[in-house]
Protein backbone atom coordinates (compact mmCIF):
# COMPACT_ATOMS: atom_id res chain seq x y z
CA UNK A 1 0.00 0.00 0.00
CA UNK A 2 1.20 3.29 -1.03
CA UNK A 3 1.43 6.59 1.16
CA UNK A 4 -1.00 9.15 -0.14
CA UNK A 5 0.97 12.01 -0.42
CA UNK A 6 -0.39 15.00 1.77
CA UNK A 7 -2.00 18.18 0.51
CA UNK A 8 -1.37 21.06 1.23
CA UNK A 9 -3.38 24.91 0.81
CA UNK A 10 -0.83 27.59 0.05
CA UNK A 11 -1.76 30.68 1.29
CA UNK A 12 -1.69 33.33 -1.49
CA UNK A 13 -0.67 36.53 -0.22
CA UNK A 14 -2.46 39.38 -1.89
CA UNK A 15 -0.46 43.03 -2.32
CA UNK A 16 -1.47 46.06 -3.75
CA UNK A 17 0.65 48.85 -5.61
CA UNK A 18 0.82 51.86 -4.17
CA UNK A 19 2.72 54.92 -6.15
CA UNK A 20 3.35 58.05 -4.12
CA UNK A 21 3.04 61.66 -5.55
CA UNK A 22 5.04 63.84 -7.75
CA UNK A 23 7.43 64.75 -4.33
CA UNK A 24 8.30 61.29 -4.27
CA UNK A 25 8.55 61.42 -8.32
CA UNK A 26 6.51 58.70 -8.69
CA UNK A 27 8.10 55.89 -6.46
CA UNK A 28 6.15 52.71 -6.49
CA UNK A 29 6.06 49.80 -4.25
CA UNK A 30 4.11 46.60 -4.54
CA UNK A 31 3.17 45.91 -0.55
CA UNK A 32 1.49 42.95 1.11
CA UNK A 33 -2.26 44.21 1.84
CA UNK A 34 -3.51 41.36 4.17
CA UNK A 35 -1.45 40.93 7.47
CA UNK A 36 -0.80 37.97 9.56
CA UNK A 37 -1.38 38.07 13.40
CA UNK A 38 2.41 38.63 14.28
CA UNK A 39 2.55 41.38 11.43
CA UNK A 40 -0.07 43.27 13.43
CA UNK A 41 1.88 42.57 16.85
CA UNK A 42 5.32 43.97 15.46
CA UNK A 43 3.02 47.24 14.29
CA UNK A 44 1.55 47.23 17.56
CA UNK A 45 5.05 46.93 19.65
CA UNK A 46 6.22 49.58 17.71
CA UNK A 47 4.54 52.31 19.70
CA UNK A 48 3.39 50.26 22.84
CA UNK A 49 7.23 50.25 24.41
CA UNK A 50 8.56 51.87 28.05
CA UNK A 51 10.94 54.13 26.70
CA UNK A 52 8.50 56.01 24.23
CA UNK A 53 7.15 57.96 27.65
CA UNK A 54 7.95 61.46 29.32
CA UNK A 55 9.37 59.37 32.16
CA UNK A 56 11.47 56.83 30.69
CA UNK A 57 14.94 56.07 31.98
CA UNK A 58 18.00 56.46 29.40
CA UNK A 59 18.40 52.75 29.63
CA UNK A 60 14.20 52.47 28.81
CA UNK A 61 14.48 54.79 25.57
CA UNK A 62 17.90 52.57 24.62
CA UNK A 63 16.09 49.53 24.79
CA UNK A 64 12.99 51.07 23.46
CA UNK A 65 14.68 52.38 20.32
CA UNK A 66 16.60 48.94 19.33
CA UNK A 67 12.87 47.11 19.87
CA UNK A 68 11.34 49.99 17.27
CA UNK A 69 14.22 49.41 14.94
CA UNK A 70 13.81 45.73 14.98
CA UNK A 71 10.13 45.86 14.46
CA UNK A 72 10.10 48.36 11.66
CA UNK A 73 12.50 46.27 9.71
CA UNK A 74 10.40 43.05 10.75
CA UNK A 75 7.38 45.36 9.21
CA UNK A 76 9.49 46.02 5.71
CA UNK A 77 10.21 42.21 5.82
CA UNK A 78 7.06 41.13 5.66
CA UNK A 79 4.88 43.17 4.12
CA UNK A 80 7.75 45.21 0.96
CA UNK A 81 7.52 42.95 -1.72
CA UNK A 82 9.21 45.06 -4.34
CA UNK A 83 9.73 48.42 -4.89
CA UNK A 84 11.59 51.23 -7.71
CA UNK A 85 13.62 53.00 -4.82
CA UNK A 86 17.43 54.21 -5.17
CA UNK A 87 19.59 56.04 -2.82
CA UNK A 88 22.49 57.88 -5.16
CA UNK A 89 22.03 56.05 -7.83
CA UNK A 90 21.97 52.14 -6.07
CA UNK A 91 18.47 50.28 -6.16
CA UNK A 92 18.02 49.92 -2.11
CA UNK A 93 16.52 46.36 -1.67
CA UNK A 94 12.92 45.80 -0.62
CA UNK A 95 13.79 44.32 2.89
CA UNK A 96 13.18 45.93 6.57
CA UNK A 97 17.14 47.11 5.74
CA UNK A 98 16.36 48.39 2.63
CA UNK A 99 12.94 50.65 4.23
CA UNK A 100 15.58 51.53 7.27
CA UNK A 101 17.56 53.56 5.12
CA UNK A 102 14.86 55.60 3.01
CA UNK A 103 15.03 59.35 3.81
CA UNK A 104 12.58 60.18 7.69
CA UNK A 105 9.65 61.60 5.03
CA UNK A 106 9.62 58.96 3.16
CA UNK A 107 9.11 56.01 5.05
CA UNK A 108 6.89 57.84 7.15
CA UNK A 109 4.47 58.33 3.62
CA UNK A 110 4.90 55.01 3.04
CA UNK A 111 3.85 53.92 6.31
CA UNK A 112 0.90 56.05 6.45
CA UNK A 113 -0.51 55.52 3.02
CA UNK A 114 -0.33 51.63 3.50
CA UNK A 115 -2.03 52.22 6.78
CA UNK A 116 -4.40 54.50 5.56
CA UNK A 117 -5.13 51.95 3.52
CA UNK A 118 -5.86 48.82 5.77
CA UNK A 119 -7.45 51.07 7.97
CA UNK A 120 -10.31 51.06 5.82
CA UNK A 121 -13.17 48.61 4.65
CA UNK A 122 -12.78 46.39 2.12
CA UNK A 123 -14.54 47.25 -1.18
CA UNK A 124 -16.19 44.09 -1.30
CA UNK A 125 -18.05 45.03 1.88
CA UNK A 126 -19.49 47.70 0.50
CA UNK A 127 -21.13 45.92 -2.85
CA UNK A 128 -24.22 45.74 -0.81
CA UNK A 129 -26.20 42.83 1.17
CA UNK A 130 -27.94 39.84 0.08
CA UNK A 131 -31.32 41.56 0.96
CA UNK A 132 -30.75 43.40 -2.33
CA UNK A 133 -30.19 47.01 -0.82
CA UNK A 134 -26.83 48.45 -1.72
CA UNK A 135 -24.84 50.96 0.57
CA UNK A 136 -24.16 54.02 -1.62
CA UNK A 137 -21.19 55.63 -2.74
CA UNK A 138 -17.43 54.18 -2.91
CA UNK A 139 -15.51 52.78 0.05
CA UNK A 140 -13.03 54.67 1.16
CA UNK A 141 -10.60 51.80 0.35
CA UNK A 142 -11.98 51.91 -3.18
CA UNK A 143 -10.97 56.46 -3.20
CA UNK A 144 -7.74 55.11 -1.55
CA UNK A 145 -6.65 52.44 -4.56
CA UNK A 146 -7.91 54.55 -7.26
CA UNK A 147 -5.55 57.76 -6.18
CA UNK A 148 -2.53 56.12 -4.47
CA UNK A 149 -2.02 52.52 -5.21
CA UNK A 150 -3.41 49.99 -8.32
CA UNK A 151 -4.82 46.26 -6.65
CA UNK A 152 -3.67 43.58 -7.97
Amino acid sequence: MTAKKPTYFDIKVKTSTFVLGDEYGGAEMELVVEMSLQDYLDLKAMTDVRGFQDDATEDEVAEAMTTFTDRVRAWGDNIIEKWNIRRKGVELPATGDGFLRLPHELRNAILRTWMEYMGTVDPKLSEGSKSGKRSGGRSTRQRIARSSSRQK
